[in-house]
This record gives C-alpha cells, sequence and structure tokens, in this order.
C-alpha cells in the first residue's frame, strides 16, 4: 500500500485557491486521510500543476474519532473498535503519549507508563511500542494517527507526570488544575519537552522497516505539540487570556520540524480547552505549524467560532478543523445539533470519544448507542 497524493500538495491546492480569493472547502481538506490511505495504481504520481480534483463527499465533511488510550485496549478490543471506526467512515484517530492506568474507563485496558515515567529526560519505549502495534493495524484499515505527544492535564490534573513533579505543580486549592503560568514561559521546560518530542519521532517502529515515526507519512496524519496546552492556566476555568506564552505551540513546532519530521506529517497545536484559546492568532502566524484545531464541549460557541476560525485559517493560509467536541447527555441531540455547525461550515470533526464500552453517562460512545453512532 503507498500514496496516490501528498498532505503538501493538497494544502498547496487549497492555499492557492485562498489566495485567489477562492472560498475553501475544508471537505477537501477532509479527503486527505482519503488519498493518504489508497493504494496505488501503476498510474503515476500527479505533480504540483494539473492535479486532479480531490474526492468530493456532496454535502459533507468527513468524521474522525478521539479514542486517546486505544493502544492500551486488549488485541481483541483494539480490532473490533478500529473495524467499527472502518464501518463508521473513520480517518483519522487521535491517541495521546501519555501514562494510563489500568482499566481506565472500565475498559480492561493494559497499564502503560509514559514515555518519561520516573524523572524527565530518562526515557522508555514501553508505551511506544504499543503504539507501534496499533499504528500498524489502523494503517491496514486505512485509518492515520494524530498523535499528541504529551498531555497538559498530566499536569497535575487527571495525573501527575514527571514534567509536574521536575517543576513542582500542584494543584489550586479548588483542587481541578495546576497553575501552569510559569511553567510554559519556563526555557528549562521547554527544552525538556522539545527533547521528549525528539525521543518520540525518532522512535522506531519494526511494522515498518524500522522507520522512525517522523518517517511514516503513510500511518501518521499529525502531530500535536500537547493536548490543550496553556488551558486552565491559572488553575481556574475559564483559561486566562492572552495565554501566558502565546508562541510556545509555534516554538515547540518549529524544534520539531527541524528534527526533520516528514513534510507529509502535519504539524498541530493540539487545541484549547475552548474555542477562545485554540483560537490564538499566533498560532495562524505560525510557519511551523500547518493545523490550528478548535475545541469547544459548548454548543453555542461553534457558529461564531468556526466563522472566525474559517476567517483566520483563510487570512494565514492554514488548515483547521474540530479536533473536539461531545457531550455527555442526550447524545444523540446533542451530537446532531454540534454536527450541524460542521456541516454548515464543511470542516472535519473529531468526536470525543470513541471507546469500547460506550458509557450513557459520559463521553464515551460506541456503536450500541446506535442513535448516537448513526451520526458519524
Amino acid at each position: 500500500m503507498c500514496l496516490k497524493l501528498g498532505v503538501n500538495d493538497l494544502i498547496n491546492q487549497q492555499r492557492a485557491g485562498l489566495a485567489a480569493g477562492v472560498r475553501t472547502r475544508f471537505s477537501d481538506f477532509a479527503n486527505i486521510a482519503d488519498y493518504f490511505a489508497s493504494e496505488c495504481s501503476d498510474a503515476p504520481v500527479p505533480s504540483k500543476s494539473g492535479l486532479p480534483p480531490p474526492p468530493q463527499i456532496p454535502g459533507r465533511s468527513f468524521a474522525s474519532a478521539n479514542s486517546f488510550f486505544l493502544y492500551a485496549l486488549q488485541d481483541a478490543d483494539q480490532d473490533e473498535v478500529l473495524a467499527a471506526m472502518v464501518e463508521a467512515n473513520i480517518k483519522v484517530v487521535r491517541i495521546f503519549i501519555t501514562e494510563i492506568y489500568p482499566n481506565e474507563k472500565a475498559t480492561n485496558n493494559s497499564g502503560y507508563p509514559d514515555v518519561e515515567p520516573g524523572n524527565v529526560g530518562v526515557f522508555n519505549s514501553t508505551i511506544l511500542e504499543a503504539v507501534d502495534k496499533l499504528m500498524y493495524k489502523a494503517f491496514q484499515h486505512k485509518i492515520k494517527l494524530n498523535i499528541a505527544l504529551h498531555d497538559r492535564y498530566a499536569l497535575c490534573t487527571w495525573k501527575c507526570d514527571a514534567y509536574a513533579r521536575k517543576y513542582n505543580l500542584i494543584k489550586t486549592p479548588d483542587g481541578t488544575n495546576a497553575n501552569v503560568v510559569e511553567y510554559y514561559r519556563n526555557p528549562a521546560v521547554n527544552a525538556d519537552l522539545d527533547a521528549r518530542y525528539a525521543f518520540i519521532v525518532n522512535h522506531q517502529n519494526k511494522y515498518f522497516g524500522n522507520r522512525p515515526w517522523k518517517l511514516i507519512p503513510e500511518a501518521i496524519f499529525a502531530f500535536d505539540m500537547e493536548n490543550e496546552s496553556q488551558s486552565y492556566n491559572t488553575g481556574v476555568y475559564p483559561t486566562a487570556l492572552p495565554l501566558p506564552n502565546p508562541d510556545w505551540a509555534c516554538d515547540r513546532a518549529t524544534a520539531l520540524r527541524a528534527a526533520g519530521v516528514h513534510p507529509r506529517i502535519l504539524l498541530s497545536t493540539g487545541g484549547g480547552a475552548d474555542v477562545e484559546d485554540s483560537l490564538i492568532t499566533n498560532h495562524f502566524a505560525c510557519p511551523a505549524l500547518d493545523i490550528v484545531p478548535v475545541h469547544s464541549y459548548d454548543v453555542s460557541k461553534w457558529d461564531k467560532g468556526l466563522n472566525s476560525a474559517l476567517t483566520l485559517a483563510r487570512q494565514y493560509n492554514k488548515l483547521t478543523f474540530v479536533q473536539e467536541y461531545g457531550a455527555t447527555s442526550n447524545k444523540a441531540k446533542n451530537f446532531a445539533s454540534q454536527i450541524a455547525y460542521f456541516e454548515k461550515y464543511m470542516l472535519p470533526h473529531m468526536i470525543w470519544e470513541i471507546l469500547k464500552p460506550n458509557n450513557p453517562s459520559d463521553y464515551e460512545v460506541y456503536k450500541d448507542d446506535t442513535s448516537t453512532w448513526d451520526l458519524l
């Protein structure tokens, strides 16, 4: 299996339309995954001149999914979830590199240590080897991975990782998040994270001829600089703006691209906690960032928020999509109302989250919730 057309070709095609004042159809961006997953014919790969038009899904953008520890599920459950994703026409699945406890979300999953389980800079590849196997399985199902290289909520929200310990992060008195204002401004933190990211992307996957992740564009859609970086930065809701370090994601992406990440693997911010901190002008203005995704769980924000996202994307010639949305109750109704906005703006969207088993009172969705599943 190989690729008919690279991401850069499609990006350039879209940007040419933007430069000409043409309204970009972000459903075309959606079909990057279709191109990636396509089996090659004997025909030559098209050049940047005379590109054929991307395949269209009339009136629809495509759906993808978060399933942040899919690699930790038991093999049979992984296989079942991937098969269900294929049935739902899922093209990209998003995962996190972070410590995973056993039996999270009542999934009977295996536990995995973070890539820096004890001390910052002391690496353990166990979790990456689990992702290796998932990456190969997903590739066989024509699904690509969107990989978040770190999780902001490992900084003493849900878990306290090696970074939280090294840099003495503690939860605020309300007990929900740590204050991370100075953390994101600290050059030592940023150097440590750049080393972490370089280690991850240089990890070699035995299922792909021992190539490093950074050179497997047929299986990796994008690297996120962090899941929701700088969110709730003062430790409480909402996220304080301006961000403590507005160029943080750009700096990480610049270092990562310099580390030799293949140009067909996109670099993404990883979103913010909500629309407002997802759509930071510095992100769109950053040459190293390819995608500025949007996160929100508030349906009232989508219409204005997506209009702003597209306005900024056009202005700066960037790609954007909805990387997180979801609901914990009345899921079918809530999802339908949110998806209607994504369809209105023809934006690809990534549900939070597909996981077996379905959880009727939390964000997890699976195919036994047929009324919600059918919307995907």
